[in-house]
């Protein structure tokens, strides 16, 4: 029987490698939680999440145990109107998850809808019909594509309007950018499997003083149980959750955030670019046959694009994980047999990065055209 190689590295955007630390919490017996200790977590967390979105005063956030898809259908839920249109960025990755969501929810949408791998910029906003948006929703980053949307010329189309803006940061917090209050971003959404390193399970949404005021009105009504936000808001004003929380990633949630703290959110980022920037400059100066596949990557992952047409990508990410324990990002549909994702969220460092550049140039000598030559 064949054995199972070695785990030695995670290039995947989620689960991505977790500081030895954090995993240690995983092993710890599970805290009793309907108490003021857990409260006082819980009220940490939040004041931590809100200094690093750059939250305006006022603001608010709500875990929620679910994925990140669970908090992009809360927010949905919660803000986009039953019947007046809400307004999706679809990239055709994730954006296309949420126009899905809100026609599950039987919310009217609307769409400015891109080729994959195309960012949102200024020249877009002509395309967008916001006769009578109420909430305009995107990704900043989309995970599928790894392209990096133009937030600000985002915000700006919600402006036109006054209407809200929901912005997808699960995969872009804490690689790039983003500052709620700068940005004037209504509902942010992130999740604890990415760069935040936790595991999966918890997701996170930080509210703006407009949206709070919205779960505020007596007349607030989502339609939806589990994912009834109002509820969850009056939870919060004693640090507890509606229903039981996802007590060992909160705690890990607390401890992650501290280590933030420590380090500073400015080096967080600047260290991720640093392995994004070094990680592309190498496939260039190895001249190996991918191309980054979007127009304008994002730091958190990038997706490469095989131009050597020998080269089935899917089958590349399944030997090099079954061959040497290093795990890529195989994409699925049209992308699947020629684009690959390589995560730099996490605990990466550059000789990981060194020996994955290693591993691929070894794929190519082997099974593309140099290796047939």
């Amino acid at each position: 029987m064949k054995m199972k190689p070695k785990l030695t590295s995670y290039f995947t955007p989620g689960p991505v490698e977790m500081p030895p630390e954090i995993c240690a919490i995983t092993g710890e017996q599970i805290p009793y939680f309907r108490n003021s200790w857990f409260s006082r977590i819980v009220r940490e967390c939040e004041e931590g999440m809100l200094k690093l979105v750059g939250a305006p005063s006022g603001s608010r956030v709500l875990l929620l145990t679910c994925s990140g898809t669970g908090g992009m259908e809360a927010a949905l839920a919660n803000f986009a109107d039953p019947r007046k249109p809400t307004l999706v960025i679809n990239s055709q990755g994730f954006g296309q998850r949420l126009v899905d969501i809100c026609r599950a929810l039987g919310r009217p949408v609307r769409e400015v809808r891109l080729n994959m791998g195309k960012a949102f910029r200024p020249h877009h906003m002509s395309r967008a019909n916001m006769d009578g948006v109420t909430l305009v929703a995107a990704q900043a980053h989309d995970t599928i594509s790894g392209v990096l949307h133009d937030v600000a010329a985002i915000s700006e189309l919600a402006k036109q309007t006054g209407a809200l803006l929901a912005i997808d940061a699960i995969s872009s917090f804490l690689c790039d950018p983003l500052n709620m209050e700068r940005l004037n971003i209504d509902i942010v959404i992130i999740s604890s499997q990415k760069a935040l390193a936790l595991a999966p399970g918890l997701a996170m949404l930080v509210l703006s003083p407009r949206a709070v005021e919205i779960l505020s009105n007596p007349d607030h009504a989502p339609g939806t149980y589990y994912f009834n936000l109002v509820d969850a808001l009056a939870n919060a004003e004693r640090g507890q959750t509606p229903f039981t929380p996802a007590v060992g990633i909160v705690m890990q949630l607390h401890a992650r955030l501290r280590q933030i703290q420590r380090e500073g959110l400015e080096n967080v980022i600047a260290h991720t670019a640093h392995l994004a920037h070094y990680f592309r400059k190498k496939i260039m100066d190895e001249g190996l046959p991918f191309r980054i596949f979007p127009d304008i990557p994002s730091n958190a992952i990038t997706a490469l694009e095989c131009t050597d047409k020998s080269m089935n990508a899917r089958e590349m990410v399944q030997r090099i994980a079954d061959e040497h324990g290093l795990f890529l990002t195989p994409n699925g549909g049209e992308l699947g047999e020629r684009v690959f994702r390589v995560s730099h969220m996490g605990e990466q460092t550059v000789e990981a990065l060194d020996n994955l550049i290693d591993v691929l140039s070894a794929y190519v000598e082997e099974h593309g055209n140099r290796g047939r030559s």
